[in-house]
């Protein structure tokens, strides 16, 4: 199972062994004294999300945090996916934590390029009382970090994001491996029911399992409310962030917008992709003139600003692991229409403002109707602020200690 899963490279020494280099640099590593080997985690993951780091710091405040991320600099024009500068990679110190760019190999595949590690020297360094959080499983340097861990008997703890719907492989030898990757695991911290679902069908145990609420920053969404222009606006400003590509099936909501829109309502489209020509395309054939804005890539730090100027956000991936924009839009006061085939809508659905819809044009169009018409300006105090990083930090921060309180 697992040569069918990495193309074989797990029984070469060399493979090995490079992947033992990379968990080391660890041991040499201080934060304010001494840290016990215990308090050390090593987060592997592809990329450093900026709505990720305020989950980082906080985590930080109990443990010896790294993040180390597969995606250089070099093949982030490839992998990037139209993301913003603030997702490029860089070594630097963060606040309380650091981030390193590992030593990656990328070789090319018919559907996609995969990422091994060319060096190992971070995990085979690692003390063995630490920590290793690993951020996917698709990728064969994942299955290298988590075998170099178990032969050193670090602790491994997954992050998995991805439901039973935005699975890919239901079955066969993909689904296999993915089956024996996380069963592997010492714990998996899982964003919300959805994903704890995917995981209990994995056949691992509920012990292992530790679920929380995905988060963002929700104060800085939340506090952007007193930016909002107080101008008397007429009409309704309905809101669209994410990469253009078919995935988000933003083409539906364009067509929607045009079967409920008024003469003063707007629709804004926020992000980049390969359909940003197609779309716009789109909206000038539907007569949508200067209704329908697209405003192109706004960086992360821009984005509460940009949101609450509008009114409602859609979303209606026609698969999504989860859709933190919803977390963004909610805690900025706005109300969300919500496609049912994303991670977030099982957490959010029973929020004021919240519209879960189906992913056809109709079902958007009525969802989108019905929450301009019960709009009656932005929610002061949203349900989703006591959904903070500090809480989804708490969430790793158990599923570490399991490990500790083993240890001692």
């Amino acid at each position: 199972m697992l040569s069918t899963a990495s193309d074989g490279p797990f029984y070469s020494f060399h493979f090995i062994s490079t992947m033992e280099d990379k968990l080391t640099g660890w041991q040499s590593r201080k934060t304010g004294g001494e840290a016990a080997e215990e308090y050390r985690v090593l987060w592997i993951t592809n990329f450093a999300a900026p709505y990720r780091m305020p989950v980082w710091r906080q985590l930080a405040e109990r443990y010896s945090l790294e993040v180390a991320v597969l995606v250089g600099s070099e093949h982030f024009h490839l992998d990037g996916k139209n993301r913003g500068d603030e997702w490029a990679p860089k070594e630097r110190n963060s606040d309380n934590f650091s981030i390193k760019v590992l030593r990656s190999r990328r070789v090319s595949r018919i559907t996609r390029p995969v990422y091994l590690l060319a060096s190992s020297m971070t995990i085979r360094q690692f003390p063995s009382a630490g920590n290793l959080i690993l951020g996917g499983w698709q990728e064969p340097a994942y299955w290298q970090a988590l075998m170099t861990a178990k032969i050193k008997g670090i602790r491994t703890i997954g992050f998995y994001e991805s439901t039973p719907q935005s699975q890919t492989h239901k079955v066969g030898l993909v689904a296999g491996a993915r089956k024996f990757f996380f069963r592997s695991l010492d714990a998996v911290v899982v964003p919300g029911p959805s994903a704890a679902m995917a995981v209990r069908k994995m056949g691992v145990k509920d012990t292992k399992i530790f679920e929380g609420f995905n988060a963002v920053d929700v104060a800085a969404f939340h506090e952007a409310r007193w930016h909002r222009s107080e101008k008397k606006r007429e009409g309704h400003k309905f809101l669209y962030v994410g990469r253009l590509i078919g995935l988000k099936n933003v083409a539906s909501i364009i067509s929607a917008f045009h079967r409920i829109r008024l003469p003063n309502d707007t629709l804004t489209i926020v992000g980049e992709g390969e359909l940003r020509a197609n779309l716009r395309e789109q909206a000038d054939s539907l007569g949508l003139g200067n209704q329908v804005v697209f405003l192109g890539p706004v960086a992360y730090a821009a984005l509460p600003q940009v949101m609450v100027q509008h009114d409602t956000l859609v979303l209606s991936s026609l698969s999504e692991v989860w859709g933190l924009v919803v977390n963004e839009a909610l805690a900025a006061g706005l109300h969300c229409v919500v496609g049912q085939r994303c991670g977030v809508a099982a957490s959010v659905e029973s929020m004021r403002g919240v519209y879960i819809s189906d992913v056809d044009i109709e079902s958007l169009a009525i969802s989108m109707a019905s929450s301009r018409e019960a709009w009656t300006g932005p929610i002061d105090t949203p349900e989703i602020m006591s959904n903070t990083p500090e809480a989804f930090a708490a969430v790793f921060e158990a599923a570490l200690g399991a490990g500790t309180k083993r240890n001692t």
